[in-house]
């Protein structure tokens, strides 16, 4: 008995180890890539406009992340307990500059468009690869 546990306990962790090479290939680094999903919606039919969306960048990612980012337009949908629907969004993508506090400065982007812009949330994926600037 103790065995099959052993082995079932095995076969799940090998389950759960990184697809991604544990060596990137030769002129790549390893990397953590952070996207981050801004819904534009706000309550009483409201939109982020562009120029908020503008000034957002300039101030809060620009200054959290100088080295640079990428902006995607998208449209995506959502479901609260009231409604569902879809909505203009934003895709925001970081190849994380490996500093200890790179999380601390994803959550403070978060934190002000929630804050600023009324959202329940903003959608938060990190991915690890290989990257080469």
């Amino acid at each position: 008995m103790r065995w099959s546990f052993v082995l079932i306990l095995t076969v799940l962790l090998g389950a759960c180890a990184p697809v991604f090479p544990r060596v990137c290939p030769k002129n790549l680094a390893p990397a953590r890539t952070a996207y981050l999903f801004f819904g534009r919606a706000q309550a009483h039919g409201h939109a982020v406009t562009h120029k908020q969306w503008r000034q957002f960048v300039r101030v809060t990612l620009t200054h959290e992340f100088p080295n640079g980012f990428s902006v995607l337009n998208a449209r995506g949908y959502w479901q609260g307990p009231q409604q569902a629907g879809f909505e203009a969004s934003k895709i925001v993508i970081i190849v994380l500059p490996g500093r200890s506090d790179d999380l601390g400065r994803l959550e403070a982007v978060r934190a002000a468009y929630m804050r600023r812009f009324h959202q329940d949330s903003v959608l938060e994926w990190i991915d690890r690869g290989c990257a080469r600037v």
